[in-house]
């Protein structure tokens, strides 16, 4: 397994995905050579790094339209769309770079025949990696030790995902082996009713991790005995929190206690960590907000045209330790949403939502006044999502841990955002708490910039989310 930003992925995904490089690099270098695509008399190391520089735009493009989710790619015929979508996208990067230089990288007919041998080893390397799939190889064996819903929902987030990178081969003690996952029925069959004989059953099966969501005091039979066996036996031993938040990105904040948080890794915020979080944050707010400029000045124009009111409105939310303040964003609703209502949710086609608006909303332009927030002070480029008081005080009262999402900044986007969106009822706020402590507990400075890479896609593809958000309170 390769760890990234405390999460575990199978060491096949990376394979897969720098086996995908290297066929791309190769058909570039082999078209450009087999035509003399490039300059012959230049050195080889040039003909190397311009094939690599294709690849990687490649790869970027392939990222982008999200190639390498799995569970995204329904068929053959998404998955022709698709890359059809990402080599049109590199080419049109390369032209821009062609222009910006000033001559191409490689000659018009061996980019062409470059881009017909990336589709035809693209599909194959994939279909070639289904198969893997499908045979399970690689795949770590996995025994559950429990019933508990935080089980279950380790077995469905498995069962959901093509490229889990694990197997289930045992539940114990009971199991109801009809509970369904989004792409196949779970067939498990209980292995037996206590846990003695643990250890041996484990090595029967051939068992390379045990996870266990047990109190292992005053638990029935021996199992604190037959586990400890298993570990001098070589199994991995894993209490449920850790391996949910491991495999998922998240914690499940209605199982997990407080003694848990208190001795598990994370929480560390060191001196440097702090200081480099400022200067991205300066660095970033003020080089986006001169930048978008000119996006600026137009989404102004184009909010007073569309409809009454302000292009600006403010909002009190609630901050780091618990501190109001107020956060600017374009105006995307009809001027005095909330008059008669009173504080509510948005869902999605919101009719108070403005015709721009939605774009807005959908390319989330409207998030670009809270740059200036950031120069305040206020919030931070990466974070939770600020809240507002109202709506802080009741989830509070029936969503445990929530009040540690103060203990840090908000941010303009966040963990939550890049994995889950907008949120308008209670379930959607527990299951964005679940990613906010994700992240408060394994913040660092390489993370952020992922988060902020992953949120660029969301703006470039302009991904509406299917929740929903708060509605703009404007006085």
């Amino acid at each position: 397994m390769i760890r990234l930003f405390k999460r575990y992925y199978p060491v096949r995904n990376i394979f897969f995905i720098m086996g995908e490089g290297l066929l791309i690099f190769l058909a570039v270098t082999v078209s450009a050579t087999f035509l003399k695509g490039m300059d012959t008399d230049q050195p080889a190391f040039v003909l190397y790094t311009q094939s690599f520089l294709i690849t990687f735009i490649c790869q970027i493009c392939l990222y982008y339209n999200t190639m390498y989710d799995l569970n995204a790619l329904r068929n053959n015929k998404e998955l022709i769309s698709r890359l059809v979508q990402a080599l049109g996208g590199a080419t049109i990067i390369l032209s821009g770079i062609h222009l910006w230089i000033g001559h191409g990288i490689i000659s018009n007919p061996a980019f062409i025949l470059s881009l017909l041998m990336m589709v035809l080893l693209v599909m194959s390397w994939r279909f070639i990696y289904t198969l893997i799939l499908r045979c399970r190889l690689f795949d770590k064996t996995i025994l559950f030790v429990g019933n508990s819903p935080l089980i279950r929902s380790i077995i469905l987030e498995i069962t959901s995902r093509k490229d889990s990178g694990y197997h289930i081969i045992h539940v114990l003690p009971d199991y109801d082996p009809h509970i369904k996952g989004e792409n196949q029925t779970i067939q498990i069959k209980a292995a037996c009713d206590n846990y003695d004989g643990l250890s041996e059953l484990a090595k029967d099966i051939g068992a390379q991790l045990i996870v266990s969501d047990k109190d292992l005091e005053g638990c029935k039979g021996s199992l604190e005995h037959e586990l400890l066996k298993c570990r001098i036996n070589g199994v991995r031993v894993m209490d449920g929190n850790s391996f949910f938040e491991m495999i998922t990105g998240k914690l499940h904040v209605n199982q997990i206690s407080p003694c848990w948080l208190i001795f598990s890794e994370g929480f560390n915020r060191s001196f440097l960590h702090h200081t480099m979080t400022i200067a991205l944050d300066y660095s970033l707010s003020i080089f986006l907000l001169l930048l978008l400029m000119p996006l600026i000045l137009v989404t102004a124009i184009l909010i007073k045209l569309d409809s009454r009111g302000p292009v600006f409105y403010s909002q009190s939310r609630m901050g780091k330790g618990k501190k109001n303040y107020n956060m600017y964003k374009f105006r995307t609703m009809v001027w005095g949403a909330e008059k008669k209502s009173g504080p509510l949710w948005s869902k999605a086609g919101d009719t108070r939502i403005t015709w721009i608006g939605k774009y807005l909303r959908n390319y989330r332009i409207d998030e670009i006044p809270q740059l200036w927030n950031v120069l305040k002070g206020d919030m931070s480029f990466v974070g939770p999502r600020p809240e507002r008081e109202f709506f802080v005080n009741q989830l509070e009262k029936s969503i445990p841990y929530y009040g540690i999402r103060f203990t840090v900044k908000p941010g303009i986007t966040g963990w939550a955002q890049v994995n889950y969106g907008y949120g308008s009822t209670e379930d959607d706020a527990i299951e964005k708490l679940n990613y906010d402590l994700y992240y408060i507990k394994n913040s660092s400075v390489l993370m952020d910039i992922f988060i902020v890479f992953k949120t660029t896609k969301t703006v470039i593809l302009g991904v509406e989310s299917q929740t929903t958000a708060p509605v703009e309170s404007m006085g």
